[in-house]
This record gives C-alpha cells, sequence and structure tokens, in this order.
C-alpha cells in the first residue's frame, strides 16, 4: 500500500446475481462494479464521476461495506492506530471497530434523517453508538458541531421537518462529524439542492476539510461541483474505470473518448464561446451482458477493430491513467470553464 494513501481499492468487484425459473437458479451476474482499483491519497477530495447507474454509489456502499463485495481488497490506514485494515474481509464484530474512522454523508437530507429524533439525538447517535463520550456531554459535542457547519446551537432540542433541504443536509454533515472521522463518504450530497445552496455545502466542505483533517470521496454526475471541489477524478462507465486523473488535467486535456463525450455535453455558460454541444448516441450497455472488448466501443466514433476484441489495461498515457487503446494518437478536447 503507497505509504502516502489513506484508502487503496483494489480489483473490487460486486456482483449481483439474476435468479430465474422453478428453482430460482443464478442465470447469470449483473456486474456493477467490475475490476476497480484506485488509491485516495490522503488529505485530497478524490470524485468519482459518470453517467447514472455506472456504479459509483455501489462501489461506495462495497468500500462503506453496507453492500458485501464479490472480492477484491479496501485497505484503509489508520492514521492514528497505524495500522492497515482490509475492509472487504472484515466481519461485523471487527468492522464495528473501524466505522468510527469513515463516515458518509447520502444524497437525500429528507430520508437521511429521522423524523422522530431530535437533531440533539440525531448528531448524537453516532457518538452513543460507539460509546466515544458519556450522555452529559453530549450538549456540549452538538452545540459544537452545529455551529461548525453553520448552524445555532438551539437548534438541537428541534425536529428535522423544521428545516430546509441545505440546512437537512448541514445537519447531515455534522452528524458524520461528530465523532471525528477520518475518511468521509460524500454520494451526491448536493444534487437534491438548489444551485446556490450547492456552492454553500460546497464551501462548507472545503472549510472542514481542512479543519477536521479529512480526505473525501466525493460522488458526483455534476461535472461542475466535480470541479469546484475534487483534487482528482476517476471516471466510470458501466462499472469499470476509464481513466483517472489531476482535476485540472482531466477537464483540459481529457484522454478517453467517454471523458470527452461527458465534457463535451456541459452547457454553456458563455453563449458566445462557439463550443459546440454534443450528446452521445446510443445507450448505455447492459452490465448483465456488456459488449466484448471495451464496454464504450459501441458508442465511441474512434473505435476500431481491435476495440471491440479486447478491452484495454488502465494504463498512464499523457499524464493521466487511462483504458483506452489509442489514448496516445488520439487529440480530445477538453473544455476551460465550466
Amino acid at each position: 500500500m503507497n505509504k502516502d494513501a489513506l484508502l487503496e481499492v483494489k480489483n473490487l468487484k460486486k456482483y449481483f446475481p439474476i435468479t430465474g425459473g422453478f428453482f430460482n437458479k443464478v442465470e447469470g451476474y449483473v456486474k456493477a462494479v467490475d475490476d476497480l482499483s484506485f488509491e485516495i491519497i490522503k488529505g485530497e477530495v478524490f470524485g468519482l464521476v459518470g453517467e447514472s447507474g455506472c456504479g459509483k454509489s455501489t462501489t461506495a456502499r462495497s468500500i462503506l461495506r453496507a453492500l458485501d463485495p464479490t472480492s477484491g481488497e479496501v485497505n484503509f490506514y489508520n492514521s492514528k492506530t497505524e495500522e492497515v485494515y482490509n475492509l472487504a474481509s472484515m466481519d461485523k464484530a471487527q468492522l464495528r471497530g473501524v466505522r468510527q474512522y469513515i463516515q458518509t454523508v447520502f444524497q437525500d437530507p429528507y430520508s437521511s434523517l429521522n423524523p422522530r429524533m431530535t437533531i440533539k439525538e440525531i448528531v448524537a447517535e453516532p457518538v452513543l453508538i460507539n460509546k466515544l463520550a458519556p450522555k452529559s456531554e453530549f450538549d456540549e459535542i452538538v452545540a459544537d458541531r452545529l455551529e461548525r457547519v453553520g448552524l445555532k446551537a438551539n437548534y438541537m432540542s428541534r425536529y428535522p421537518h423544521a428545516f430546509s433541504g441545505g440546512q437537512r443536509q448541514r445537519v447531515a454533515i455534522a452528524r458524520a462529524l461528530s465523532i471525528n472521522p477520518q475518511f468521509l463518504v460524500c454520494d451526491e450530497i448536493v444534487s437534491a439542492l438548489d444551485v446556490s445552496v450547492q456552492a454553500q455545502i460546497l464551501n462548507l466542505l472545503e472549510e472542514l476539510k481542512q479543519e477536521f483533517e479529512l480526505t473525501l470521496l466525493f460522488i458526483a454526475h455534476d461535472l461542475s461541483v466535480i470541479k469546484h471541489i475534487c483534487d482528482r477524478v476517476a471516471v466510470m462507465y458501466v462499472g469499470k474505470i476509464v481513466e483517472i486523473a489531476k482535476t485540472e488535467d482531466l477537464f483540459a486535456n481529457p484522454a478517453h473518448p467517454y471523458t470527452e463525450s461527458l465534457l463535451a455535453a456541459v452547457p454553456k455558460t458563455d453563449p458566445e464561446s462557439g463550443r459546440e454541444i454534443l450528446s452521445l448516441e446510443g445507450e448505455v450497455p447492459d452490465p448483465s451482458n456488456p459488449p466484448s472488448g471495451c464496454y464504450f466501443h459501441t458508442r465511441c466514433k474512434y473505435a476500431e477493430e481491435i476495440c471491440k476484441k479486447e478491452f484495454p489495461e488502465l494504463r498512464e498515457v499523457k499524464g493521466n491513467k487511462v483504458a483506452c487503446h489509442f489514448a496516445k494518437e488520439l487529440e480530445l478536447n477538453g473544455i476551460a470553464e465550466i
């Protein structure tokens, strides 16, 4: 494991069985996450982006062990104990001791908070479960976390229905930070919010990242959000990573045709820019029956015969890690601004 990495994912797979017939025999598998490998460096914001259904959230849930991976490793380095844990192979009892270092913030702030619990009970719940402080200290902990996310301490006696979507997401972030985690998974946490509120939450996350020395896995489909907050980005397509690069390099000089297509579909902020907005033709392949070779060849305008037969390995090209047979030859178009 890289000494600078907080999390290392190696050959991670999550297959869902397809059953049928009178005896419910397994007839195939949906390959939601198909052999992913990447590292998240301590202190960075690592973005995961791609079309809906490409496996982003399944990847996050497999890392968190909300879903049990089919195979692979998820190595987590605990900087407090200086130990490395393979989350993918740990049992429930072992995971319970590690979960306090890894927290998550979910997409929908309306469903992720229990409407029958007060804000104090919600924010203090991780502290209670992990037995990290006596109940006499809960008021102080909750008040501190609420103020850190921009809410008043006297809100702790209220219930979630009294708050807007943006305020609820701040409560969810306060809950995640209540036990001082090292690693935070943010799964589409601003996609359900208004644009102005999105900017506030993203700026808040950047401040909290510095304050709490956090490392983030940030999942989104909105490229403008990804560019605003992420240090590096992995692009997913049908359960596989097709490109990993620094954010500025990915946007300015994409190395995979799918990344180019995603960038070309971003709406123009300047109507006089002359940039053509393109949309991908064809349908996303079925992850239970993906095409042979490169999964993207059915929609790629640069595809050749080899693309239909051999799946390209993820290799370094032009500073990016990219899975494309012709990455060295292609000159793809990026975008300067979003």
